[in-house]
Protein backbone atom coordinates (compact mmCIF):
# COMPACT_ATOMS: atom_id res chain seq x y z
CA UNK A 1 0.00 0.00 0.00
CA UNK A 2 2.93 2.36 0.73
CA UNK A 3 4.53 4.43 -0.59
CA UNK A 4 1.31 5.97 -1.87
CA UNK A 5 0.92 9.01 -4.11
CA UNK A 6 -2.22 11.12 -4.50
CA UNK A 7 -2.50 13.98 -7.00
CA UNK A 8 -4.69 17.02 -6.39
CA UNK A 9 -5.14 20.17 -8.44
CA UNK A 10 -2.16 22.02 -6.97
CA UNK A 11 -0.09 19.48 -5.07
CA UNK A 12 1.20 15.93 -4.84
CA UNK A 13 0.67 14.04 -1.57
CA UNK A 14 3.13 11.21 -0.92
CA UNK A 15 2.71 8.89 2.07
CA UNK A 16 5.76 6.91 3.14
CA UNK A 17 7.29 5.12 6.11
CA UNK A 18 10.74 6.44 7.04
CA UNK A 19 12.99 4.18 9.15
CA UNK A 20 14.68 5.73 12.16
CA UNK A 21 18.16 4.91 13.52
CA UNK A 22 16.87 1.80 15.33
CA UNK A 23 14.80 0.58 12.38
CA UNK A 24 11.39 1.70 13.70
CA UNK A 25 9.35 3.15 10.82
CA UNK A 26 7.43 6.41 11.17
CA UNK A 27 4.50 7.40 8.97
CA UNK A 28 5.35 10.57 7.04
CA UNK A 29 3.22 12.61 4.65
CA UNK A 30 4.92 14.86 2.10
CA UNK A 31 2.77 17.47 0.37
CA UNK A 32 4.58 19.29 -2.42
CA UNK A 33 3.31 21.97 -4.79
CA UNK A 34 3.06 20.18 -8.14
CA UNK A 35 4.56 23.12 -10.01
CA UNK A 36 7.65 23.30 -7.80
CA UNK A 37 10.86 21.43 -8.60
CA UNK A 38 12.88 22.78 -5.68
CA UNK A 39 11.25 24.47 -2.72
CA UNK A 40 11.67 25.18 1.01
CA UNK A 41 10.40 22.50 3.40
CA UNK A 42 8.16 23.06 6.44
CA UNK A 43 8.74 20.18 8.88
CA UNK A 44 6.19 19.12 11.52
CA UNK A 45 5.90 16.13 13.89
CA UNK A 46 2.69 15.22 15.73
CA UNK A 47 1.18 12.63 18.10
CA UNK A 48 -2.38 13.76 17.35
CA UNK A 49 -3.36 12.25 13.98
CA UNK A 50 -5.04 8.90 13.39
CA UNK A 51 -3.34 6.12 11.44
CA UNK A 52 -3.83 6.30 7.66
CA UNK A 53 -6.67 4.32 6.12
CA UNK A 54 -6.23 1.75 3.36
CA UNK A 55 -7.71 4.12 0.79
CA UNK A 56 -6.48 7.73 0.71
CA UNK A 57 -9.28 10.18 1.63
CA UNK A 58 -8.79 12.30 -1.48
CA UNK A 59 -11.24 14.95 -0.36
CA UNK A 60 -8.99 15.66 2.61
CA UNK A 61 -5.89 15.88 0.45
CA UNK A 62 -7.63 18.40 -1.77
CA UNK A 63 -7.84 20.71 1.22
CA UNK A 64 -4.10 21.24 0.78
CA UNK A 65 -4.89 23.18 -2.39
CA UNK A 66 -6.17 25.92 -0.06
CA UNK A 67 -3.22 25.70 2.32
CA UNK A 68 -1.33 29.00 2.57
CA UNK A 69 2.06 27.28 2.70
CA UNK A 70 1.35 25.27 -0.45
CA UNK A 71 0.14 28.39 -2.23
CA UNK A 72 3.33 30.18 -1.15
CA UNK A 73 5.45 27.39 -2.65
CA UNK A 74 6.45 25.39 0.45
CA UNK A 75 6.60 21.61 0.75
CA UNK A 76 4.87 20.36 3.92
CA UNK A 77 6.30 17.30 5.68
CA UNK A 78 4.16 16.01 8.53
CA UNK A 79 5.30 12.97 10.51
CA UNK A 80 3.59 10.90 13.20
CA UNK A 81 5.89 10.52 16.22
CA UNK A 82 6.79 6.98 17.23
CA UNK A 83 4.08 5.04 18.97
CA UNK A 84 1.29 7.31 17.65
CA UNK A 85 -0.95 7.44 14.57
CA UNK A 86 0.50 5.34 11.77
CA UNK A 87 4.02 5.09 13.22
CA UNK A 88 5.61 2.04 14.78
CA UNK A 89 7.36 1.69 18.13
CA UNK A 90 6.33 2.85 21.60
CA UNK A 91 5.47 6.43 22.49
CA UNK A 92 8.13 8.24 24.55
CA UNK A 93 6.70 11.40 26.10
CA UNK A 94 8.78 14.48 25.22
CA UNK A 95 11.72 12.27 24.16
CA UNK A 96 11.85 13.26 20.48
CA UNK A 97 15.47 14.32 20.01
CA UNK A 98 16.84 11.24 18.24
CA UNK A 99 13.95 10.82 15.80
CA UNK A 100 13.73 14.56 15.13
CA UNK A 101 17.37 14.79 14.11
CA UNK A 102 17.37 11.54 12.14
CA UNK A 103 14.40 12.64 10.05
CA UNK A 104 16.52 15.51 8.70
CA UNK A 105 18.51 12.90 6.77
CA UNK A 106 15.34 11.81 4.97
CA UNK A 107 14.32 15.41 4.25
CA UNK A 108 17.61 16.02 2.45
CA UNK A 109 16.89 13.11 0.10
CA UNK A 110 13.61 14.58 -1.15
CA UNK A 111 13.78 15.62 -4.81
CA UNK A 112 12.47 19.09 -3.88
CA UNK A 113 15.10 19.75 -1.19
CA UNK A 114 16.91 23.04 -1.82
CA UNK A 115 18.80 23.46 1.45
CA UNK A 116 16.07 25.28 3.45
CA UNK A 117 14.15 23.61 6.29
CA UNK A 118 11.69 25.47 8.53
CA UNK A 119 10.11 24.14 11.72
CA UNK A 120 6.45 24.56 12.65
CA UNK A 121 4.75 23.36 15.83
CA UNK A 122 2.29 24.07 18.63
CA UNK A 123 2.26 22.49 22.11
CA UNK A 124 3.68 18.94 21.84
CA UNK A 125 4.41 19.44 18.14
CA UNK A 126 6.63 22.35 19.19
CA UNK A 127 8.31 20.22 21.89
CA UNK A 128 9.17 17.69 19.19
CA UNK A 129 11.45 20.36 17.66
CA UNK A 130 12.64 22.08 20.85
CA UNK A 131 14.10 18.75 22.00
CA UNK A 132 16.85 18.88 19.33
CA UNK A 133 16.98 22.51 18.25
CA UNK A 134 20.33 23.12 19.97
CA UNK A 135 21.86 20.66 17.46
CA UNK A 136 20.15 22.12 14.37
CA UNK A 137 22.42 22.02 11.28
CA UNK A 138 22.89 24.92 8.87
CA UNK A 139 20.00 23.99 6.58
CA UNK A 140 17.47 24.58 9.39
CA UNK A 141 16.77 28.25 8.74
CA UNK A 142 14.00 29.18 11.17
CA UNK A 143 11.15 28.07 13.43
CA UNK A 144 7.66 29.19 14.44
CA UNK A 145 6.78 27.46 17.72
CA UNK A 146 3.78 28.06 19.97
CA UNK A 147 2.64 27.40 23.56
CA UNK A 148 5.53 25.16 24.62
CA UNK A 149 8.58 25.63 26.83
CA UNK A 150 11.91 23.86 27.15
CA UNK A 151 11.49 22.82 30.81
CA UNK A 152 8.76 20.57 32.11
CA UNK A 153 8.89 21.43 35.82
CA UNK A 154 7.20 24.84 35.49
CA UNK A 155 4.59 23.24 33.21
CA UNK A 156 3.48 21.09 36.16
CA UNK A 157 4.23 23.12 39.28
CA UNK A 158 4.27 26.72 40.43
CA UNK A 159 5.28 27.75 43.95
CA UNK A 160 4.47 24.28 45.27
CA UNK A 161 1.04 24.05 43.57
CA UNK A 162 0.38 21.26 41.08
CA UNK A 163 -1.45 21.99 37.83
CA UNK A 164 -4.68 20.08 37.28
CA UNK A 165 -3.73 16.48 38.11
CA UNK A 166 -0.78 16.53 35.66
CA UNK A 167 -3.23 16.63 32.73
CA UNK A 168 -4.26 12.98 33.08
CA UNK A 169 -6.53 12.95 30.03
CA UNK A 170 -3.59 13.92 27.80
CA UNK A 171 -1.41 11.12 29.18
CA UNK A 172 -4.20 8.64 28.65
CA UNK A 173 -4.61 9.83 25.05
CA UNK A 174 -0.95 9.57 24.01
CA UNK A 175 -0.40 6.21 25.75
CA UNK A 176 -3.61 4.54 24.60
CA UNK A 177 -1.65 2.02 22.50
CA UNK A 178 0.29 0.82 25.55
CA UNK A 179 -2.83 0.87 27.76
CA UNK A 180 -5.76 -0.27 25.58
CA UNK A 181 -7.97 -1.30 28.51
CA UNK A 182 -11.29 0.56 29.03
CA UNK A 183 -11.32 3.57 31.33
CA UNK A 184 -13.87 4.64 33.90
CA UNK A 185 -16.70 6.51 32.20
CA UNK A 186 -16.55 9.34 34.77
CA UNK A 187 -12.74 9.50 34.78
CA UNK A 188 -12.28 12.98 33.35
CA UNK A 189 -15.51 14.69 34.28
CA UNK A 190 -15.25 17.77 36.47
CA UNK A 191 -15.13 17.99 39.38
CA UNK A 192 -12.55 15.21 39.46
CA UNK A 193 -13.08 12.59 42.15
CA UNK A 194 -9.78 10.73 42.40
CA UNK A 195 -9.04 8.90 45.66
CA UNK A 196 -5.82 9.84 47.42
CA UNK A 197 -2.93 9.29 47.06
CA UNK A 198 -2.98 10.99 43.67
CA UNK A 199 0.12 9.07 42.55
CA UNK A 200 -2.36 6.27 41.77
CA UNK A 201 -4.80 8.46 39.82
CA UNK A 202 -4.14 6.65 36.53
CA UNK A 203 -4.64 3.29 38.25
CA UNK A 204 -8.04 4.62 39.30
CA UNK A 205 -8.77 5.67 35.70
CA UNK A 206 -7.52 2.59 33.85
CA UNK A 207 -6.38 0.03 36.45
CA UNK A 208 -2.65 0.69 35.96
CA UNK A 209 -0.29 3.63 36.43
CA UNK A 210 1.89 5.09 33.64
CA UNK A 211 5.46 4.97 35.03
CA UNK A 212 6.74 8.17 33.42
CA UNK A 213 3.73 10.13 34.70
CA UNK A 214 4.25 8.65 38.17
CA UNK A 215 7.78 10.08 38.12
CA UNK A 216 6.41 13.52 37.31
CA UNK A 217 4.01 13.27 40.23
CA UNK A 218 6.60 12.09 42.73
CA UNK A 219 9.19 14.76 41.84
CA UNK A 220 7.33 17.81 43.13
CA UNK A 221 10.56 19.75 43.83
CA UNK A 222 12.76 21.32 41.16
CA UNK A 223 15.50 18.71 41.48
CA UNK A 224 18.02 17.12 39.11
CA UNK A 225 15.30 14.93 37.60
CA UNK A 226 13.70 17.99 36.03
CA UNK A 227 17.02 19.39 34.81
CA UNK A 228 17.95 16.34 32.73
CA UNK A 229 16.76 15.27 29.27
CA UNK A 230 13.97 14.71 28.27
CA UNK A 231 12.48 16.86 31.06
CA UNK A 232 14.68 19.80 30.04
CA UNK A 233 15.96 21.02 26.67
CA UNK A 234 18.81 23.44 25.91
CA UNK A 235 17.73 26.95 24.80
CA UNK A 236 21.23 28.30 25.50
CA UNK A 237 22.35 26.37 22.42
CA UNK A 238 19.63 27.57 20.03
CA UNK A 239 21.09 29.36 16.97
CA UNK A 240 17.98 29.38 14.76
CA UNK A 241 15.75 32.51 14.66
CA UNK A 242 12.45 31.61 16.32
CA UNK A 243 9.01 33.16 16.38
CA UNK A 244 7.53 32.17 19.75
CA UNK A 245 3.78 32.51 20.26
CA UNK A 246 2.18 32.29 23.69
CA UNK A 247 -0.98 33.28 25.58
CA UNK A 248 -1.57 35.22 28.78
CA UNK A 249 -3.80 32.39 30.03
CA UNK A 250 -1.52 29.50 29.11
CA UNK A 251 0.23 27.90 32.07
CA UNK A 252 3.39 27.44 29.92
CA UNK A 253 3.77 31.21 29.45
CA UNK A 254 6.18 31.87 32.33
CA UNK A 255 8.47 29.00 31.30
CA UNK A 256 8.45 30.26 27.70
CA UNK A 257 9.68 33.65 28.89
CA UNK A 258 12.48 31.88 30.77
CA UNK A 259 13.44 30.20 27.49
CA UNK A 260 13.48 33.62 25.81
CA UNK A 261 15.91 34.93 28.43
CA UNK A 262 18.16 31.87 28.07
CA UNK A 263 18.55 32.22 24.31
CA UNK A 264 22.00 33.33 23.15
CA UNK A 265 21.91 37.10 22.75
CA UNK A 266 22.54 36.91 19.00
CA UNK A 267 19.65 34.44 18.57
CA UNK A 268 17.29 36.58 20.63
CA UNK A 269 18.13 39.67 18.55
CA UNK A 270 16.86 37.94 15.40
CA UNK A 271 13.89 36.20 17.09
CA UNK A 272 10.46 37.53 18.09
CA UNK A 273 7.79 36.72 20.69
CA UNK A 274 4.03 37.20 20.20
CA UNK A 275 1.71 37.07 23.24
CA UNK A 276 -2.07 37.38 22.97
CA UNK A 277 -5.15 36.94 25.21
CA UNK A 278 -5.31 33.20 24.55
CA UNK A 279 -5.04 29.98 26.48
CA UNK A 280 -3.25 26.79 25.50
CA UNK A 281 -4.19 26.06 21.92
CA UNK A 282 -4.23 29.82 21.18
CA UNK A 283 -8.00 29.95 21.63
CA UNK A 284 -10.17 32.74 22.96
CA UNK A 285 -12.91 31.96 25.45
CA UNK A 286 -16.19 32.54 23.66
CA UNK A 287 -16.70 35.14 20.95
CA UNK A 288 -14.17 37.94 20.37
CA UNK A 289 -15.08 41.08 22.31
CA UNK A 290 -13.55 44.46 23.00
CA UNK A 291 -12.43 43.05 26.33
CA UNK A 292 -10.68 39.92 25.01
CA UNK A 293 -9.79 40.74 21.39
CA UNK A 294 -12.00 42.43 18.78
CA UNK A 295 -12.64 40.88 15.40
CA UNK A 296 -9.75 41.58 13.05
CA UNK A 297 -7.17 42.18 15.79
CA UNK A 298 -5.87 38.63 15.79
CA UNK A 299 -2.74 38.09 13.64
CA UNK A 300 -3.01 35.51 10.87
CA UNK A 301 -0.46 33.45 8.93
CA UNK A 302 2.13 34.23 11.59
CA UNK A 303 4.41 31.28 10.76
CA UNK A 304 4.27 31.88 7.00
CA UNK A 305 5.02 35.60 7.36
CA UNK A 306 7.94 34.76 9.65
CA UNK A 307 9.41 32.25 7.22
CA UNK A 308 8.97 34.64 4.28
CA UNK A 309 10.81 37.30 6.28
CA UNK A 310 13.70 34.92 6.96
CA UNK A 311 13.83 33.68 3.37
CA UNK A 312 13.32 36.86 1.40
CA UNK A 313 14.23 39.66 3.76
CA UNK A 314 10.70 41.05 3.80
CA UNK A 315 9.90 43.26 6.82
CA UNK A 316 9.64 41.27 10.04
CA UNK A 317 5.96 40.83 11.00
CA UNK A 318 6.93 41.39 14.65
CA UNK A 319 9.81 43.42 16.04
CA UNK A 320 12.88 41.25 16.53
CA UNK A 321 14.51 41.10 19.93
CA UNK A 322 11.34 42.26 21.69
CA UNK A 323 7.90 41.04 22.77
CA UNK A 324 4.77 42.00 20.86
CA UNK A 325 1.99 41.76 23.44
CA UNK A 326 -1.74 42.36 23.48
CA UNK A 327 -2.64 44.70 26.32
CA UNK A 328 -6.05 43.44 27.44
CA UNK A 329 -8.49 46.31 27.12
CA UNK A 330 -6.54 48.31 24.55
CA UNK A 331 -4.46 46.50 21.90
CA UNK A 332 -1.03 45.52 20.62
CA UNK A 333 2.23 47.05 21.82
CA UNK A 334 5.93 46.16 21.70
CA UNK A 335 8.06 45.88 24.84
CA UNK A 336 11.51 44.65 25.84
CA UNK A 337 11.83 41.73 28.22
CA UNK A 338 12.64 41.76 31.05
CA UNK A 339 10.49 44.86 31.42
CA UNK A 340 12.60 47.64 32.99
CA UNK A 341 11.71 48.75 36.49
CA UNK A 342 8.94 51.31 36.54
CA UNK A 343 6.42 52.98 38.83
CA UNK A 344 3.54 51.04 40.32
CA UNK A 345 0.05 51.63 41.60
CA UNK A 346 -0.15 50.48 45.25
CA UNK A 347 -3.55 49.19 46.32
CA UNK A 348 -4.23 48.43 49.99
CA UNK A 349 -6.69 45.81 51.26
CA UNK A 350 -9.40 47.23 53.56
CA UNK A 351 -11.61 45.11 55.85
CA UNK A 352 -14.82 46.24 54.15
CA UNK A 353 -13.79 44.63 50.85
CA UNK A 354 -12.27 47.71 49.28
CA UNK A 355 -8.99 48.04 47.38
CA UNK A 356 -7.75 51.57 47.99
CA UNK A 357 -4.74 53.56 46.81
CA UNK A 358 -5.18 55.97 49.73
CA UNK A 359 -6.41 54.31 52.94
CA UNK A 360 -4.36 51.70 54.85
CA UNK A 361 -5.84 48.36 55.80
CA UNK A 362 -6.08 47.09 59.38
CA UNK A 363 -7.57 43.99 60.98
CA UNK A 364 -7.89 40.45 59.67
CA UNK A 365 -10.27 38.21 57.76
CA UNK A 366 -10.61 34.43 58.25
CA UNK A 367 -12.25 31.81 56.06
CA UNK A 368 -12.82 28.06 55.99
CA UNK A 369 -11.28 25.80 53.34
CA UNK A 370 -12.37 22.17 52.87
CA UNK A 371 -10.32 20.34 50.18
CA UNK A 372 -13.05 17.71 49.85
CA UNK A 373 -15.66 20.31 48.85
CA UNK A 374 -14.10 22.75 46.43
CA UNK A 375 -16.44 25.10 44.53
CA UNK A 376 -16.07 25.09 40.75
CA UNK A 377 -14.87 28.62 40.16
CA UNK A 378 -11.57 30.25 39.16
CA UNK A 379 -10.93 28.29 35.98
CA UNK A 380 -7.99 29.20 33.75
CA UNK A 381 -10.09 29.99 30.67
CA UNK A 382 -9.25 33.23 28.85
CA UNK A 383 -11.47 36.02 30.08
CA UNK A 384 -13.11 33.64 32.59
CA UNK A 385 -16.06 35.37 34.21
CA UNK A 386 -15.91 35.67 37.96
CA UNK A 387 -18.64 34.76 40.42
CA UNK A 388 -20.61 37.45 42.24
CA UNK A 389 -18.82 38.67 45.39
CA UNK A 390 -20.00 36.99 48.58
CA UNK A 391 -21.63 34.05 46.81
CA UNK A 392 -18.87 31.43 47.23
CA UNK A 393 -17.77 30.15 50.63
CA UNK A 394 -14.07 30.57 51.29
CA UNK A 395 -13.58 33.47 48.87
CA UNK A 396 -12.87 37.01 50.07
CA UNK A 397 -13.32 39.77 47.51
CA UNK A 398 -11.77 43.25 47.37
CA UNK A 399 -12.60 45.83 44.70
CA UNK A 400 -11.51 49.34 43.74
CA UNK A 401 -13.80 52.25 43.07
CA UNK A 402 -14.26 52.90 39.34
CA UNK A 403 -11.16 54.48 37.83
CA UNK A 404 -11.54 58.14 36.90
CA UNK A 405 -8.93 58.09 34.14
CA UNK A 406 -7.31 55.49 31.91
CA UNK A 407 -4.28 53.67 33.33
CA UNK A 408 -2.05 51.18 31.53
CA UNK A 409 -0.17 48.40 33.31
CA UNK A 410 2.54 46.07 32.04
CA UNK A 411 4.97 43.83 33.90
CA UNK A 412 5.15 41.34 36.74
CA UNK A 413 2.75 42.54 39.42
CA UNK A 414 3.28 41.87 43.14
CA UNK A 415 1.11 40.81 46.07
CA UNK A 416 2.32 41.04 49.65
CA UNK A 417 0.22 39.92 52.61
CA UNK A 418 0.75 38.30 56.01
CA UNK A 419 -1.25 35.07 56.42
CA UNK A 420 -1.68 32.25 58.90
CA UNK A 421 -3.38 28.86 59.08
CA UNK A 422 -4.41 26.39 61.77
CA UNK A 423 -2.96 23.60 59.57
CA UNK A 424 0.67 22.69 58.95
CA UNK A 425 0.33 23.51 55.25
CA UNK A 426 -2.23 25.00 52.87
CA UNK A 427 -2.29 27.26 49.84
CA UNK A 428 -3.23 30.86 49.11
CA UNK A 429 -4.54 32.12 45.79
CA UNK A 430 -5.35 35.59 44.46
CA UNK A 431 -7.07 36.31 41.16
CA UNK A 432 -6.90 39.81 39.73
CA UNK A 433 -9.82 40.68 37.45
CA UNK A 434 -11.15 43.70 35.63
CA UNK A 435 -14.80 44.59 36.32
CA UNK A 436 -16.86 46.21 33.60
CA UNK A 437 -20.64 46.34 33.21
CA UNK A 438 -21.00 44.14 36.27
CA UNK A 439 -18.83 41.34 34.86
CA UNK A 440 -15.40 40.28 36.11
CA UNK A 441 -12.80 39.26 33.49
CA UNK A 442 -9.67 37.40 34.55
CA UNK A 443 -6.33 39.19 34.20
CA UNK A 444 -3.78 37.18 36.19
CA UNK A 445 -3.26 34.98 39.26
CA UNK A 446 -0.91 34.68 42.22
CA UNK A 447 -0.57 31.39 44.15
CA UNK A 448 1.70 29.49 46.52
CA UNK A 449 1.64 26.61 48.94
CA UNK A 450 2.47 27.77 52.46
CA UNK A 451 5.28 25.20 52.66
CA UNK A 452 6.85 26.76 49.57
CA UNK A 453 7.22 30.03 51.49
CA UNK A 454 7.98 28.52 54.91
CA UNK A 455 9.03 24.82 54.78
CA UNK A 456 8.92 24.47 58.60
CA UNK A 457 5.63 26.28 59.11
CA UNK A 458 3.86 25.62 62.42
CA UNK A 459 0.09 26.10 62.76
CA UNK A 460 -0.78 29.56 64.07
CA UNK A 461 2.40 31.26 62.84
CA UNK A 462 2.18 34.46 60.81
CA UNK A 463 4.05 34.34 57.49
CA UNK A 464 4.37 37.09 54.90
CA UNK A 465 3.67 36.05 51.32
CA UNK A 466 5.55 38.01 48.67
CA UNK A 467 4.33 36.70 45.32
CA UNK A 468 4.89 37.85 41.75
CA UNK A 469 2.43 37.36 38.93
CA UNK A 470 3.21 36.08 35.45
CA UNK A 471 3.86 38.85 32.92
CA UNK A 472 0.61 40.65 32.17
CA UNK A 473 -0.33 43.80 30.20
CA UNK A 474 -3.76 45.40 30.61
CA UNK A 475 -5.53 48.75 30.46
CA UNK A 476 -8.13 50.06 32.92
CA UNK A 477 -10.43 52.65 31.38
CA UNK A 478 -12.60 55.27 33.12
CA UNK A 479 -15.59 53.73 34.88
CA UNK A 480 -13.91 50.32 35.17
CA UNK A 481 -12.83 48.69 38.46
CA UNK A 482 -10.23 46.14 39.52
CA UNK A 483 -11.09 43.19 41.73
CA UNK A 484 -8.98 40.80 43.81
CA UNK A 485 -10.47 37.46 44.93
CA UNK A 486 -8.49 35.59 47.60
CA UNK A 487 -9.05 31.95 48.52
CA UNK A 488 -7.19 28.71 49.28
CA UNK A 489 -8.43 26.95 46.16
CA UNK A 490 -9.01 27.36 42.45
CA UNK A 491 -9.73 24.99 39.56
CA UNK A 492 -6.26 25.33 38.04
CA UNK A 493 -4.44 23.34 40.73
CA UNK A 494 -5.09 20.13 42.61
CA UNK A 495 -6.95 21.01 45.85
CA UNK A 496 -4.35 21.31 48.60
CA UNK A 497 -4.84 18.70 51.33
CA UNK A 498 -3.84 21.11 54.15
CA UNK A 499 -1.31 18.43 55.11
CA UNK A 500 2.46 18.75 54.74
CA UNK A 501 4.16 16.31 52.40
CA UNK A 502 4.53 15.44 48.70
CA UNK A 503 1.23 16.37 47.07
CA UNK A 504 0.82 13.04 45.25
CA UNK A 505 1.53 10.85 48.29
CA UNK A 506 -0.59 12.35 51.09
CA UNK A 507 -3.57 10.18 51.97
CA UNK A 508 -5.55 12.39 54.34
CA UNK A 509 -7.02 15.87 54.22
CA UNK A 510 -7.88 18.46 56.87
CA UNK A 511 -10.26 21.40 56.96
CA UNK A 512 -8.29 24.63 57.37
CA UNK A 513 -9.12 27.93 59.01
CA UNK A 514 -6.99 30.43 57.14
CA UNK A 515 -6.48 34.07 58.00
CA UNK A 516 -5.51 37.17 56.03
CA UNK A 517 -3.86 40.01 57.98
CA UNK A 518 -4.62 43.31 56.27
CA UNK A 519 -1.99 45.43 58.04
CA UNK A 520 0.59 46.22 55.35
CA UNK A 521 -1.16 44.05 52.75
CA UNK A 522 -0.64 45.53 49.31
CA UNK A 523 -1.14 44.79 45.62
CA UNK A 524 1.47 46.55 43.45
CA UNK A 525 0.55 46.89 39.78
CA UNK A 526 3.47 47.73 37.50
CA UNK A 527 2.61 50.74 35.36
CA UNK A 528 3.27 50.66 31.65
CA UNK A 529 6.35 52.85 31.12
CA UNK A 530 5.26 53.58 27.52
CA UNK A 531 8.27 51.76 26.12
Amino acid sequence: MFPRVTETRLCTVTEVYWPMADGVELYTRITKPTAAKKCPIVYMRTPYEAAPTEEPPKARWEEFDENDYIRAGYCLVRQHVRGRGGSGGHFRAYDEREDGLFTLKHLRKLDCYMGEIYLLGESYTAAAHLSWLDAAPEDVKGAALAVMSCRQYPRFYINGCNYDYCNLSWWRLVYDREYPQPIREDAFKRPYRFPRPFRDAMAHVQGENIPVLSQFMLHDQDDEFWNSYPQSYRPKGFRVPILFTGGWYDRFMTAMLQDWQHLPEETRKKSAFLIGPWGHGLKLSGKPTERTMPEGARPTNTGLLWFEHLRKGTPAPYEEGRLTVYSVGSGWQTIPYPVPGNDSLRLNFLPDGILSAEDTGIGRISFRYDPENVPQCFSNAPGALGHDPGTVEGVTTFQTAPFEEEQRFCGHHKWRMTVESDCEDTMFFLRLSIVEDGKAWKLTDFSAALSNVCPDYKPGEKVTLELTSPLMAFTVKPGVSLRADISSFCNIYVPHANVRGPWAEVTETKIARNTLHLDGAVLELAKDPDL
